[in-house]
């Protein structure tokens, strides 16, 4: 239970356990379309995260413990350019970004609200490109599983202004998923439906995590 609140926790940090973003939306007008959890989940997370923090806590001493989390991104493009089908070293420049912040070292990081400058810190959480497969296979391009949604027999996204939220979670997401006990899972399509179609991505709390006030379901 412990080594699975670790995981959860390393995953909320990101909001998601796994995430769907679109490739070239436009960033001034984009929005996040994540779910809010209820407050139920708000104060049973706060509950344990200051019984884990008492825990680690020993002698007076915080006991720092690294993780690393290895991720595959899943690109999922429906005509074949680099506008769709994103290049690797775009891939890793994310990666590399996202590092930064967890490290408590990215963009803007020493311009932060007071509130926020605060409790500033290194995370020890580092995100690496995976690379070995689902059959311990070593991949081509580490981290990167790509999928040509024509192929797929899935409908144009272009002709619908992106492919639907229940389009992406009900067949992209089921029949592409690696498995997440071992896997970050990020997708990365064309478009996302919505509003004005300007959805730049969307995380999904873990459905498993037996904490209150959470979806339900894998």
């Amino acid at each position: 239970m412990k080594n699975n609140l670790l995981v959860f926790f390393a995953f909320l940090l990101i909001t998601t356990n796994v995430k769907v973003f679109a490739a070239d939306a436009n960033k001034s007008n984009g929005w996040c379309g994540s779910s809010v959890p209820s407050m139920e989940w708000e104060d049973q997370i706060q509950r344990i995260i200051q019984t884990q923090q008492a825990q680690n806590n020993a002698n007076g001493r915080e006991q720092q413990v690294a993780y690393t989390i290895p991720v595959i991104v899943h690109i999922c493009y429906y005509q074949n350019t680099t506008a769709q089908n994103i290049s690797a070293a775009r891939v890793q420049s994310q990666i590399t970004t996202l590092n930064s912040d967890f490290a408590g070292t990215g963009v803007n990081s020493s311009t932060l609200p007071a509130p926020f400058a605060a409790v500033k810190a290194n995370s020890n959480i580092t995100f690496c490109l995976a690379k070995l497969g689902l059959n311990n296979n070593i991949l081509a391009e580490p981290g990167i599983e790509r999928i040509n949604g024509t192929t797929r027999g899935w409908p144009n996204p272009a002709s619908t202004t992106g492919w639907s939220r229940d389009f992406i979670d009900g067949t992209i997401k089921k029949t592409t998923i690696w498995d997440p006990n071992y896997y970050l899972n990020i997708w990365v399509v064309p478009y996302i439906a919505g509003i004005n179609s300007g959805i730049l991505g969307y995380a999904t709390f873990p459905g498993l995590t037996g904490l209150q006030g959470m979806p339900s379901g894998a």
